[in-house]
């Protein structure tokens, strides 16, 4: 074979390779856009799957702040019920009248719950009522102020209660002034809140 034969040849040969090689790639090409495409589709899912998890824990998220919000709300709501109530109730358990004292033990014990109830009811029975008829006692209580020191949940609430007490008797007619501090536990039962402790602190 002649060299321009042999190099025709090889140039043959070689312009065959390239045919091949660019044939391959335009095959390649025809087939990119597919599978690119293919990838295109797939990355939206998987974006909307992220999403679709990060709006769940925002709703969790959300929700847990609400009911943390509702909850603190409903204690705020306790708070200032059971400090009103021990206001007005500890006064009028901490007043006698040797007048009346022995008439109204039933409205007393009905501002209290709990075995307190019944301790209550017995301490007047047996000894304050006698007492003050016989004394001729007059107590007038007055609060001076009040601090919640403890709640829980939403149906219980303790408080320090400070208050005055001015006290009159046949033995000694002008008011006599003393002041108390006491721990009180206030209860709701059936949307009444009612004392169910009173400790001298």
């Amino acid at each position: 074979m002649s060299r321009l034969g042999g190099a025709l040849a090889a140039a043959g040969g070689g312009i065959g390779t390239g045919a091949r090689a660019v044939g391959g790639g335009a095959r390649y090409a025809v087939h990119l856009p597919g599978a690119a495409w293919t990838g295109a589709r797939r990355r939206p899912r998987r974006a909307f799957t992220v999403l679709g998890v990060a709006a769940v824990v925002l709703a969790i998220v959300a929700g847990l702040f609400a009911f943390f919000a509702i909850r603190q709300l409903q204690v705020e709501n306790a708070r200032t019920a059971a400090t009103a109530a021990a206001e007005q109730k500890v006064t009028d358990l901490l007043s006698y009248d040797y007048r009346s004292i022995a008439t109204d033990q039933d409205a007393r014990t009905a501002m209290l719950t709990g075995q307190f109830k019944d301790d209550y009811a017995s301490l007047l029975k047996d000894v304050v009522a006698p007492a003050a008829a016989q004394q001729q006692l007059t107590t007038r209580s007055s609060i001076v102020s009040t601090s919640v020191v403890g709640t829980d949940g939403t149906d219980r609430v303790t408080l320090l209660v400070f208050l005055n007490q001015t006290t009159q008797s046949s033995a000694k007619p002008d008011p006599t002034l003393s002041g108390s501090r006491l721990r009180v536990t206030m209860q709701e039962v059936d949307g009444n809140w009612l004392v169910s402790e009173l400790t001298p602190v």
